[in-house]
């Protein structure tokens, strides 16, 4: 796994990020959070246990590991949020174009994921869509185009 760097400026003085930074959420299906990410296009990271989905995205090769909710209880000690009622965070994922965009929107639909966001320009240089994963966690797919930002 590549290691995900983060830039001293944004960390307080004397804290060290050497190694990785992974995200832990909670999952009702742990079968149908695999497939998903798989039919998205996401490595699924084989030596998992069985309570537990690891999935690694893009270049950073981030980890995102999907645990059984009562495993994900046990260790934020509280329940965790039904992301199909309340937003915890939304991801976001940077891509190279538009038509990438409106690929990751078709790619999501096959897979089984709800687009809330149709692929759409905003301000005039970000192109974006949104959506949510079988579990209810919302992700945005965006393009910026650097050369449009208003001054």
């Amino acid at each position: 796994m590549g290691a995900l760097s983060l830039q001293s400026s944004i960390l307080p003085e004397g804290l060290i990020v050497d190694k990785q930074i992974w995200l832990n959420l909670a999952s009702k299906d742990l079968e149908k959070t695999r497939i998903f990410y798989e039919g998205i296009g996401a490595s699924i990271h084989d030596q998992s246990p069985p309570n537990l989905v690891s999935v690694v995205m893009g270049e950073m090769n981030l980890m995102i590991n999907f645990f059984a909710i009562d495993e994900f209880s046990s260790f934020v000690c509280n329940d965790p949020c039904d992301a199909h009622k309340s937003n915890e965070i939304i991801f976001s994922i940077g891509v190279h174009d538009r038509p990438e965009v409106d690929r990751w929107a078709k790619k999501v639909v096959e897979a089984g994921g709800k687009i809330f966001s149709q692929p759409q320009e905003i301000q005039g240089w970000m192109y974006n869509c949104a959506f949510s994963d079988p579990d209810g966690h919302n992700w945005n797919v965006m393009y910026m185009d650097l050369d449009k930002v208003p001054s």
